[in-house]
């Protein structure tokens, strides 16, 4: 299954910066229409590009990014390169420090004018209330401009604990941007997790009762998908993507 994509205008990168490609252009142009959005991009599409534009366009002050430990080479490079351009915004980017060196060095940069924070997945664990990393306890408590989840197909198990401790986290904040090439990669099955911490309200809270509307399945085993014409639909509004998502 491949994702639906919104008729969206495009955007065009800022006075002063490199020219969007027309894929950047028109994902920009998604993001200003939706708060809540999923960006159906591969890694090579500029997405990284598309977000840290965005954040400087609508002005957001603390903003989390949560992506694969593979990925954060190239958020850093990025990032150097944005906050090089805006030097002068006071902008304090945190992505260096785990755990709780992480919490804490965090914490310190909340107080600048500010703060962009990028972790990884292994640190949204949360195996109950009680027990999960001091980064997750941290970032529970702070509200969130944006919630950026690259690579979201790492969160696609429905019962996994970094899709739980994502959601936790993301759910109060303004805004929330899941990303990645390969949203579908066992099946239908993997996008409720995804749109659940984009807009729950797209799919339901409930992932028994997603299944039981879209698959026909055994106790034991999923057999086969059915409407799945009305879940596109369901999701199209929310979704921006191109061909090769």
């Amino acid at each position: 299954m491949r994702l639906p994509s919104a008729t969206v205008t495009p955007r065009f990168a800022r006075c002063g910066t490199p020219e969007f490609s027309a894929v950047e252009s028109a994902a920009s142009g998604h993001l200003a229409a939706c708060r809540w959005a999923m960006l159906g991009m591969a890694a090579d599409e500029g997405r990284i590009r598309v977000v840290l534009d965005h954040i400087e366009r609508e002005q957001m002050r603390r903003v989390l990014v949560v992506t694969d430990r593979s990925r954060l080479p190239q958020w850093k490079q990025d990032i150097a390169t944005w906050t090089g351009r805006h030097a002068a915004d006071g902008v304090s980017v945190v992505h260096e420090a785990v755990g709780l060196d992480k919490a804490r060095n965090a914490e310190l940069a909340w107080s600048c004018d500010r703060t962009l924070v990028v972790a990884n997945y292994a640190q949204m664990l949360c195996r109950a209330p009680h027990d999960a990393s001091p980064f997750f306890f941290w970032a529970r408590t702070k509200k969130w401009d944006m919630v950026v989840a690259d690579e979201s197909h790492s969160i696609r198990g429905a019962s996994t604990q970094s899709a739980y401790g994502l959601y936790a986290i993301g759910r109060r904040a303004e805004s929330r941007i899941a990303m990645t090439g390969t949203p579908v990669v066992s099946g239908p099955q993997d996008l409720w997790s995804q749109y659940r911490f984009v807009d729950e309200s797209l799919l339901g809270h409930s992932y028994s009762v997603f299944l039981r509307e879209y698959a026909i399945r055994t106790e034991r085993a999923i057999l086969a998908w059915r409407r799945l014409d009305m879940l596109a639909e369901r999701i199209r509004a929310a979704t921006f993507s191109t061909s090769a998502a």
